[in-house]
């Protein structure tokens, strides 16, 4: 029953706005309808939009902004089904401005953040909070919901931590300018403080370049070393390891050698624990 009413409601409200179109100039309140069952309300003067706009999805109001003429001006609001406000803004000369606010259903705000002038698509964000209130980003840096740091640029280095506080990764860069890549490092850390994974990259392009990569194993043995070659339009794995590869055993001894040309490898020796190999 409440969705036929609501289907009438709808078709009326596009009968009214049909006939209304008729007009050149439109004047007084107008209901018009949209795609997926709502529609919106508000006032015309001389063809042009003013005052108070509300949208309504299924009879539930969903957003309330206002015109100036023709413009979006003024305080902006977007609701949930229940009612509560989960977005509020403002727009001058219709484009968004100042700080704006997203909130959780509960009110707890979800993050507050800002538009840059010339690109309204592109947003700045400030603060950004979990469901709890908790802080979960704030000038450049991200937290955990236990208050940890997450992650963060360290005179322009990322560093990403695990939740117990430890280090989990960092990268370090050239000091030069003039480099073609910039990212000279990158490191990875068990959570017991040892190094997992190296990367030492060479300075050739951002798009196609080498690297020696050095995994290591949790008792800080090395596990396998050798390099690899990034190139982006190589889809889908753009990692291609090249030349001399060597693998090992957790007591460090090792295990197999390999050499890989041409995405293959092209000869592979392999060792028993004790030394042998296996035939």
């Amino acid at each position: 029953m409440i969705y036929i009413v609501v289907v009438l409601i709808v078709i009326i409200a596009f009968l009214v706005y049909r006939n209304t179109k008729k007009d050149e100039k439109l004047n007084g309140e107008l209901r018009r309808p949209f795609s997926g069952g709502g529609y919106v309300v508000g006032n015309y003067e001389n063809g042009v939009e003013y005052g108070e706009f509300c949208e309504y999805h299924w009879n539930s109001l969903k957003r309330r902004y206002y015109y100036e003429d023709g413009k979006k001006n003024g305080d902006y609001f977007e609701y949930d089904m229940k009612g509560n406000v989960i977005c509020k803004g403002k727009f001058i000369n219709g484009k968004r401005v100042g700080v704006w606010e997203d909130y959780y259903s509960n009110g707890q705000i979800r993050r507050r953040y800002n538009f840059e002038s010339n690109y309204q698509d592109n947003l700045i964000v400030i603060e950004r909070y979990y469901e709890d209130g908790a802080l979960e980003f704030e000038n450049g840096i991200d937290y955990y919901p236990n208050g940890n740091i997450k992650s963060q640029l360290i005179n322009g280095e990322l560093h990403k931590y695990f939740e117990s506080g430890i280090l989990e990764y960092k990268q370090e860069n050239r000091n030069s300018k003039n480099v073609k890549n910039r990212l000279s490092k990158e490191l990875f850390y068990y959570e017991n403080n040892r190094l997992k994974e190296e990367k030492i990259y060479e300075d050739t392009n951002q798009y196609e370049f080498k690297y020696l990569n050095i995994n290591y194993f949790e008792n800080g043995v090395i596990e396998s070393r050798g390099e690899i070659i990034y190139n982006r339009h190589l889809s889908p794995n753009p990692n291609t390891k090249v030349g001399k590869w060597l693998f090992y055993y957790p007591n460090a001894k090792i295990k197999e050698e390999a050499d890989y040309g041409d995405r293959c490898i092209i000869k592979r020796i392999k060792y028993q624990e004790d030394g042998k190999i296996v035939s």
